[in-house]
């Protein structure tokens, strides 16, 4: 059962919309070499990644609730 994302109530739209945003960064990460994961920059970007999955995990509880 797949739904069309204009089908979609607006928390809904914001949680897919989101997690695909975090699960194409995380992809994003995963393939960057070992040797390029010790760089400070991309120490900065794994940290950043982090942070902001860290910071929408409550986003995304209110979206499940349907309380925004």
């Amino acid at each position: 059962m797949t739904t069309k994302f204009e089908e979609l109530c607006n928390e809904d739209k914001i949680l897919v919309f989101f997690k695909k945003l975090l699960n194409e960064w995380n992809q994003e990460l995963d393939e960057m070499t070992e040797l390029e994961k010790r760089t400070v920059k991309e120490k900065s970007m794994v940290a950043t990644f982090k942070q902001c999955a860290r910071y929408l995990r409550r986003l995304f509880e209110f979206c499940r609730k349907k309380n925004l």
